[in-house]
């Protein structure tokens, strides 16, 4: 703590990787700090303004050795005997084999999702009636968190197909897409430049890009250029950003600005924070972006009329905001709203001392 962070490159195989003065594992018996990031991209800004890949603490693997080791000896034959048990064997006449094939129309299903799917046919079918054999006499394989078509290698490929095919992908509520699976890819193929988000759940894609002829130093390029430009104590519209940009090479491809919002949305050292339709930015290293939003709009007064602070929004970041927005980001804050009055306090005693001076 007293030297700060310090990194520097060094050889790794036929590499180059970036090695720092963090604890490792040696340092102490119980935990070590190790990267915690998606990627190399993936990374987080320090106080002093050095970037480094997202970090996290880790328990050291010894330690974890000793606690289960102890556990795995006093239950060893029963953990055997659930690691070797064979789903019981289900077998099928031809016509009721193909019958089921021919339910089973989706390319990728979960064990809940492929049980229901089978019970249509096979009543009384379980999570536990499903077995390799079994899944591969369909057509399918098992590749955790899911059931795959046997056309797909596993999981990763499968979701990386049905987001990076088309030029565009929507995120949809169903059960293949909302699993934590799913998520986590999702968000690796952010971290990574694959995908952009440009509105809420829907995505420019690699493919795009690709055809374009962007390249991810092209993308990393311009936030560079406008991290750069941002005071680190305010918020800033694309708009905003847009206009302090004398000249950048991305700008010449001449995307609508949702494009351009995705780009500074990706995680990473720039901030943002969705308020209505309006997208904010600002440096990030301040923490609570919405308490922040909220104090410099109603600037150390301890009480203000709610309409004043959305006349304040508007007149700072243009456009326009639905009240009902700005109310709960005012509460989401910490602040306190009362309906009667329209107003906004710093906090339910400001609320009181105000009440108790109008009698």
């Amino acid at each position: 703590m007293k030297q700060g962070v310090q990194m520097w490159e060094a050889p790794w195989g036929n590499n180059i990787i970036t090695k720092n003065n963090l604890p490792g594992q040696a340092a102490h018996k119980m935990i070590h700090i190790r990267p915690k990031a998606n990627n190399k991209n993936d990374v987080t800004l320090l106080p002093d303004g050095q970037t480094i890949t997202k970090q996290g603490l880790w328990l050291n693997a010894k330690y974890v050795t000793d606690i289960v080791s102890t556990l795995f000896e006093n239950r060893k034959d029963e953990i055997n005997f659930k690691r070797d048990m064979l789903s019981e064997a289900i077998e099928l006449d031809e016509v009721t084999l193909n019958s089921l094939k021919g339910m089973l129309k989706e390319e990728a299903y979960t064990p809940e999702t492929f049980v229901e799917a089978c019970k249509a046919v096979i009543p009384g079918f379980g999570v536990d009636s499903i077995s390799k054999d079994f899944v591969e006499s369909l057509g399918f394989r098992i590749s955790s968190p899911y059931i795959l078509n046997k056309k797909y290698l596993d999981s990763r490929s499968y979701i990386e197909n049905i987001v990076l095919r088309n030029d565009y992908f929507r995120m949809e509520d169903t059960p293949i897409l909302s699993h934590p699976f799913a998520s986590r890819m999702m968000a690796k193929m952010r971290s990574g430049w694959r995908i952009i988000e440009i509105e809420p759940d829907f995505y420019i894609t690699e493919r795009s890009l690709v055809r374009a002829g962007i390249t991810i130093r092209l993308l990393e390029s311009y936030r560079e250029s406008v991290f750069g430009l941002m005071k680190s104590d305010r918020f800033y519209t694309i708009e905003q950003l847009i206009d302090l940009l004398a000249h950048d090479p991305l700008e010449e491809y001449g995307f609508d600005k949702k494009v351009y919002e995705g780009i500074l949305m990706r995680p990473g050292k720039i901030a943002n924070l969705r308020v209505g339709r309006r997208i904010l930015f600002i440096n990030g290293m301040i923490k609570d972006t919405q308490k922040y939003l909220i104090d410099s709009l109603i600037k150390g007064e301890n009480n203000k009329k709610i309409d004043e602070v959305e006349e304040k929004f508007i007149s700072t970041f243009g456009g326009d905001i639905g009240t009902s927005d700005l109310i709960k980001l005012c509460v989401r804050s910490g602040y306190h709203f009362d309906t009667d009055l329209e107003m906004v306090f710093d906090s339910k005693q400001s609320y009181l001392e105000f009440i108790y001076s109008q009698n």
